[in-house]
């Protein structure tokens, strides 16, 4: 018994003991209390390895903060002294969650009360998803299904609203976008804010041998119609769908495998207003040096360029194909033409009637000076009409005309070696035939010969009327004699 007594007494004292030591190490602070103790603080798990260190066999192990009504929320922080580091991870008035660095008064993360299932699933790779629990490889999986809003939206507001950018947008034509589609993988949008910005910016810096500053595509099967971009512009003074600086090339399909309409035209352009005014469908502009630059220029198997115009109901001039050169000095040409290598050349044809409104020459540079047509070589045709002649000799058979007697003529013609009136040959030679004024002159020595005819056919009446008349005489004679 007295043994047990003994016992008894040490465990009394040693637990005496080791409760005031326990008990030692915290003090109250008014209504507070804190611990002295200088080492780490374990519950439920031994040894302890940190300041606090909490451990439990039990489903989801919790260590609750619960507010009972308090402004604010239920919040854990973190300080560093050294730092100044000061961090909250709070519980919201409206029962959501903030992650909030209190040195600067910012929240950081929020995330509302009743959010959606897998608001933010991060996977082990550390891809992200959100609206849904599989990233599926990519940095950032997002799920919108909401018409009018986007998956992912980027905005500079830095001073006010100057730029938005957005990924996986359904129905866009809800935020008032000007081509209405379904849904557009990305959509910018730069509202009217002022400054120089760009709904949509690409630039490739890169230094290699193909560089994409942006890269377009639409390969949809179907019987549709499959834009690769669409540009649009509209509303101000000056719109233009598309804008280069540098060169452009278009390349059609070589086959029905890649389009079904590789026949077709490959670049087209149409105006579409109803305006009577000259809107040009292409405009092409090359003028780097005075003489130099071709503004348009075509080549192909069969026309290098086709022009037409259909003026429908139109009562003025419509123009197939206007060509006009101008300038201050040297020779201009609106309209060139060269053919060769072929059976038959023709540099120009015209299948219709033709105009020129100031002189043709042909096989020669040079104009006959006065003339409307110059022609080096002979001319072959099957008539020739020559009109606006004035004064046609008909004036020769006019009573009051001095037709030159036979003798006069005669000595006129001894003295010249031609025809008075008609040039000479050396005349002929140095300037040339004048068609129209040639054949009046030889239609006036026509009528000139006519009338000599007539005058010689006179006398030689007169005469045969003397000679039946002396045979009558002579024969009379000639039977009175025989009587």
């Amino acid at each position: 018994m007295k043994t047990v007594k003994i016992t008894l007494g040490i465990i009394i004292m040693l637990a005496f003991f080791g409760l005031n030591e326990v008990v030692g190490q915290w003090a109250p602070d008014g209504a507070n209390i804190h611990n002295t103790n200088a080492g780490n603080v374990a519950i439920g798990v031994f040894p302890a390895t940190s300041l606090l260190q909490v451990g439990k066999n039990m489903v989801e192990p919790t260590i609750k903060i619960q507010n009972f009504g308090g402004a604010g929320g239920a919040t854990y922080q973190m300080t560093d002294i050294a730092s100044g580091a000061d961090w909250k991870f709070k519980a919201t008035a409206l029962g959501g969650f903030k992650i909030r660095d209190n040195a600067f008064g910012l929240d950081v993360i929020t995330i509302e009360a009743n959010s959606a299932v897998h608001s933010m699933y991060i996977d082990a790779a550390g891809d992200v998803a959100m609206g849904q629990n599989t990233p599926n490889g990519f940095g950032l999986n997002v799920i919108n299904y909401t018409s009018g809003k986007a998956a992912i939206q980027g905005l500079d507001e830095s001073f006010g609203l100057f730029a938005t950018g957005m990924l996986g947008v359904l129905e866009p034509s809800i935020l008032g976008v000007p081509v209405d589609v379904v849904n557009a993988g990305v959509l910018g949008i730069k509202p009217n804010a002022g400054g120089n910005g760009a709904a949509v910016y690409g630039w490739n810096n890169d230094d290699n041998g193909i560089n994409y500053g942006g890269i377009f595509a639409s390969d949809g099967a179907g019987s549709g119609t499959n834009y690769g971009a669409y540009a649009s512009a509209m509303h101000a003074t000056n719109n233009f769908a598309g804008k280069f600086f540098g060169r452009v090339e278009v390349d059609g399909h070589p086959s029905t495998t890649e389009a079904a309409d590789y026949l077709s035209t490959v670049l087209k352009a149409t105006v579409h207003h109803g305006i009577s005014a000259d809107t040009k469908a292409v405009e092409g502009f090359s003028n780097p040096n005075a003489g130099y630059g071709i503004g348009v220029q075509g080549t192909g198997g069969w026309m290098g360029v086709a022009g037409y115009a259909d003026g429908g109901a139109y009562t003025g001039t419509n123009y197939g194909l206007y060509g006009y050169a101008f300038g201050t000095a040297g020779t201009h040409i609106g309209v060139y033409g060269y053919a060769s290598g072929g059976a038959t050349n023709w540099a120009g044809y015209f299948a219709g009637d033709t105009y020129v409104s100031s002189d043709l020459r042909i096989a020669t540079l040079t104009q006959a000076t006065g003339y409307a047509l110059s022609v080096n070589g002979k001319v072959a045709c099957e008539e020739v009409l020559v009109e606006d002649l004035v004064n046609w000799p008909d004036y020769v058979f006019a009573e009051d005309y001095k037709l030159m007697s036979l003798e006069e003529l005669e000595q006129n013609i001894d003295k010249n070696k031609h025809l008075p009136g008609l040039p000479s040959a050396a005349d002929i030679e140095e300037n040339g035939l004048l068609l129209g004024d040639m054949q009046k002159r030889l239609l006036e020595k026509v009528e000139e010969l006519t009338l000599y005819t007539i005058a010689q056919n006179k006398v030689i009446n007169e005469l045969l009327q003397k000679v039946e008349n002396l045979e009558k005489e002579n024969a009379k004679l000639g039977k009175n004699k025989n009587q």
